[in-house]
């Protein structure tokens, strides 16, 4: 069995992947419109989780910025209407983060008993060659130090 490479994986539009990339592409580029039209001092404390049936829902970071997001609402809205693609958009919610703790700096992580095969490893070798991104490169080498 030949193990199709990441670049491939990547670039094909079907599949679970793809659709699941699609998705991905689909909330940033909300995300994008979002912060366009949000007020300078919310951009950084908001963003958007999902829409469906014509409902924008965002996170918020707190309920500080809660309280200032339900104030630009009405507007946030208003001007997101008159984006083709969201003219009909009903309503905006929004839900707090939920915090998440972190675990003393001191604490290492349980080692894995994981291993990458040689195709997996074969694969990533080739990835790590033909990608011009270095922070990819850097990420793969990582991974593939921890699991080979």
């Amino acid at each position: 069995m030949i193990m199709p490479n990441l670049q491939t994986i990547l670039s094909t539009p079907h599949g679970d992947l793809g659709k699941l990339l699609q998705v991905v592409n689909k909330i940033q580029s909300l995300n994008e419109l979002v912060k366009k039209d949000l007020p300078a001092n919310l951009r950084k404390h908001v963003r958007v989780l999902n829409l469906s049936q014509g409902k924008l829902v965002l996170e918020v970071e707190n309920s500080s910025w809660a309280t200032k997001l339900r104030f630009a609402l009405p507007e946030l809205l208003s001007s997101l209407r008159k984006v083709p693609e969201l003219a009909g958009l009903r309503t905006i919610e929004h839900q707090i983060a939920t915090k998440q703790h972190k675990s003393p700096a001191s604490k290492k992580p349980e080692p894995s008993n994981f291993q990458l095969s040689e195709q997996a490893i074969e694969s990533l070798k080739s990835c790590i060659e033909a990608s011009s991104d270095d922070t990819l490169k850097k990420a793969l080498k990582k991974f593939m130090a921890h699991y080979s």
